[in-house]
């Protein structure tokens, strides 16, 4: 009997296509995988009832969808979405992350933890959070597309332009009704209620200046295409609206950044975390150090770490007209090995595949003992369900959760952008297939209710018979 795994799709901007990867790992291995988008994979793990769920984190806000998975013989693995760039002291550094884990009971319902690079898993270790042997180091699998044979598939019209990458989703929320929202957000995340202040007074002050530095790029460089992307949690009609005389600016938020990044010249930032993307690419990240402070700095120490410095405006044109200037000052070979490799692992085209291998072995050599359970499934996956996750999971029972997601998605903003497409799936599989000629290609396809035969949300990835 193939080994069943369902992926847990967070931000599918961000995490599909490192996770479709893979899917496409797992089926080379003849396991069969589901991608479950993050919203309803308490309606539809406990009916796909997989022999592993790999799932985007563990915190206070799933404790109780693990707890459930767990009772019904499901194997959970964590691979943190988030977990590369982190700062060295504040909540989320490693120590501190994994004291939280171990002290708030997550890791009881954990069966292995993977990580992204050394740093992190040496701290899990340390404070005991699971045995040595549940935790593993892959690497993060949408870096995967930094490298052969993957890297030959990023795709994106223009080239050689100028990108600006912006990280203002505290203060300029995409889904959050307002800044005051984020606060609640960072302090139930762990930050003190006086930090969390200080950082958004920052943040307030020095956005406005960021707007004007990317005007002040435009009207300097009025020869250079100058590309704006927004955070994915961002909201991107501010910056439309805001450079919208400007004949040379661009704003796009659609699509994976790695795309966007494999096609522009340099990236303009402000302690982004896509520095690290752009770094694996071979581009050069220029951070504007003249309007950074020591708080946003320290709060995640990593983008401005590697990054090439722009003391001032004058300095910030040079490195963007000059590629040779940003080659005397910067040394990505260097900062690849100092700071990548601690919290990135090896960068080499196959985190997907330790990724794929750490989870079947996981499951081990008896599959196929987990229960399907319709009443976890209407009840959302947890032991004691609001009334509106209850609503929702008989509602999906009958019409099954894709109906019931979209139109859930077409009230909420914050569940437009979670939706997995069928079609975009299948095309990427394909293109894999073609680049690894290792296997049949695959297609993906709604997964099914037991009963009922209703489309689930989730998709299957389904290998085509040989021709």
């Amino acid at each position: 009997m193939a080994v069943k795994v369902a992926l847990v799709v967070d931000s599918p901007k961000r995490d599909l296509s490192g996770l479709v990867l893979v899917a496409h790992e797992l089926a080379k291995l003849g396991a069969e995988a589901y991608l479950v988008p993050m919203y309803l994979q308490g309606y539809d793990v406990p009916l796909i009832a997989p022999d592993a769920v790999l799932v985007n984190y563990a915190r206070p806000a799933n404790q109780a969808l693990l707890a459930g998975y767990r009772s019904l013989g499901i194997r959970v693995v964590v691979m943190d979405t988030e977990g590369g760039v982190l700062s060295e002291t504040g909540v989320d550094s490693p120590a501190n992350w994994a004291r939280f884990i171990r002290e708030r009971g997550l890791n009881a319902n954990v069966d292995r933890y993977l990580f992204w690079g050394g740093r992190v898993r040496e701290a899990f270790a340390d404070t005991g959070v699971l045995h040595p042997d549940r935790l593993e180091v892959t690497g993060c699998p949408r870096y995967d597309f930094c490298r052969a044979p993957w890297r030959a598939l990023l795709d994106y019209p223009e080239r050689g332009f100028v990108l600006v990458n912006t990280n203002f989703s505290a203060i300029n929320p995409q889904f959050t009704r307002s800044a005051d929202d984020e606060i609640e957000v960072f302090t139930r995340t762990g930050w003190s209620r006086d930090y969390t202040f200080a950082l958004f007074e920052e943040l307030h002050a020095v956005f406005p200046r960021y707007l004007d530095a990317i005007a002040g790029i435009a009207k300097r460089n009025t020869q250079r295409r100058i590309l704006v992307r927004p955070h994915p949690f961002e909201d991107a009609d501010l910056y439309r609206r805001r450079y919208a005389e400007f004949a040379n600016v661009t704003v796009d938020a659609a699509g994976s950044v790695l795309n966007v990044l494999n096609a522009a010249d340099c990236m303009v930032h402000l302690n982004c975390g896509s520095a690290v993307e752009t770094v694996l690419l071979g581009k050069t990240p220029i951070s504007l150090e003249y309007l950074n402070s020591d708080r946003m700095r320290s709060h995640a120490s990593l983008p401005s770490s590697i990054s090439c410095h722009a003391r001032d405006e004058a300095d910030l044109d040079r490195l963007i007209d000059s590629p040779a200037e940003r080659e005397q000052r910067w040394d990505g070979s260097s900062l690849r090995e100092r700071y990548i490799k601690p919290w990135f692992h090896t960068i080499d085209g196959c985190a997907s595949a330790r990724t794929a291998a750490a989870i079947v072995d996981t499951v081990g050599a008896e599959p196929g003992r987990v229960r399907a359970s319709l009443r976890h499934s209407a009840a959302g996956g947890v032991a004691r369900p609001s009334g509106g996750q209850l609503a929702q999971g008989v509602a999906s029972q009958v019409l099954g959760s894709r109906a019931v997601g979209a139109l859930r998605s077409s009230v909420s903003r914050a569940r437009r952008h979670k939706t997995v497409d069928a079609g975009a799936v299948s095309d990427l599989l394909r293109a894999l297939s073609t680049r690894d000629g290792a296997r049949p290609p695959a297609h993906a396809e709604h997964a099914r209710h037991p009963v009922t035969g209703a489309k689930l949300a989730s998709l299957r990835v389904v290998v085509e018979a040989p021709a």
